[in-house]
């Protein structure tokens, strides 16, 4: 196997296998760069490069999980293209955004083979190119009626707290961060985890990094809400408002904040 990394976007994939903070700038390249995928386009066209004009189609190779899922492969080089396929073998380079887009509702993994993979799930590519929340996480729901209590979570969520602070860092609109757990009088486990922001506004793309950083950090099955202060009514602003909590965040030094009461 060659060496790897061996482009820009393969560094970026490299430091997001390693670091879930490094995941967005990953995602962001990749959905700028032009990658390599198996196929070929089904009109006369002449060897080395061409452009595809609208009806042209396009053929892609279809390889399977060991459950017999269908996927599409697709490739960060030609090198990691050439090692996942033996002979010669039909290709094409296309801008990645193109390829998630005409391909919505498909499986797709980046680099199958190599010692660094990615699965792309349906969900996942609706939210990379639409900014969607992908369906299905961190969602519960509450029957009509049901107390809600918020209190100092039990066991700090070390890693999740660790990877906001420094995803917090690269961004100004934070100027504090909180958290604390959700409760259900008649449930023995949190019914979530709440992430509370005191911010400048100008979230859209922070919630959206937060997003792609907290499945992979936060506790086990455990649901993390994203809160944004500034509503009076809200539970969570009161909780925050009449508990001495310090933020485990807090822009003017950037950095983690330990324990939960401010010392005076």
């Amino acid at each position: 196997m060659s060496e790897f990394p061996r482009n820009d976007l393969e560094t970026a994939m490299l430091q997001a296998a390693d670091d879930p903070v490094a995941r967005p700038d990953f995602y962001a390249a990749l959905l700028q760069a032009r990658i390599y995928v198996i196929g070929d386009v089904s009109a006369d066209l002449p060897d080395g490069e061409f452009r595809i004009s609208e009806g042209d189609t396009i053929s892609l190779a279809n390889f399977e999980f060991e459950d017999g899922q269908p996927y599409i492969p697709f490739f960060t080089s030609l090198e990691a293209l050439n090692e996942a396929v033996s002979g010669e073998t039909p290709y094409l380079s296309i801008g990645t955004r193109e390829l998630l887009d005409s391909t919505r509702g498909n499986f797709l993994v980046l680099n199958p083979g190599q010692d660094i993979a990615k699965e792309f799930t349906p969900a996942e590519i609706t939210h990379l190119l639409d900014g969607t929340p992908i369906s299905g996480t961190g969602e519960y729901q509450l029957d009509k009626g049901v107390a809600v209590q918020i209190s100092p979570p039990e066991d700090e969520p070390v890693e999740l707290i660790d990877a906001l602070t420094r995803l917090f860092s690269r961004h100004g609109a934070i100027k504090r961060a909180f958290y604390a757990q959700m409760l259900v009088e008649t449930q023995d486990k949190p019914l979530s985890l709440v992430i509370a922001l005191d911010t400048d506004g100008g979230m859209d793309r922070l919630i959206r990094e937060m997003q792609m950083v907290i499945p992979d950090t936060a506790p086990e099955d455990l649901p993390v809400d994203i809160v944004v202060l500034g509503d009076a009514n809200s539970l969570v602003d009161q909780y925050f408002r009449t508990v001495n909590i310090a933020p485990f965040y807090e822009r003017s030094w950037g950095q983690r904040l330990r324990g939960f009461f401010v010392k005076s």
